[in-house]
């Protein structure tokens, strides 16, 4: 909504008093407003990204776990020389 067009809405037909006419200024302006909504997309994006960065270190994890892990089966069945 453009801002010449944002008070059609809430327009003085005279019999208001200053307190009506600013009440629902600043309604119209809540209204309008659309930073929260900004907020929430950004917070949902962040999620998402939290999400996929778990995803990918727990699989991670795993394969570096059997990676670990064949190593020290391959160290204990080592032959050890003696000098």
């Amino acid at each position: 909504m453009s801002k010449e067009n944002r008070y059609v809405v809430f327009q003085d037909i005279g019999t208001r008093t200053w307190k009506e006419t600013a009440m629902l200024r600043t309604l119209g302006n809540f209204i309008t407003d659309e930073s929260g909504a900004t907020a929430i997309e950004y917070g949902l994006i962040a999620a998402l990204v939290s999400v996929a960065a778990i995803s990918g270190f727990n699989a991670l994890g795993s394969a570096l776990a059997d990676v670990f892990g064949h190593v020290a089966d391959t160290l204990d069945t080592a032959v050890v020389l003696d000098d």
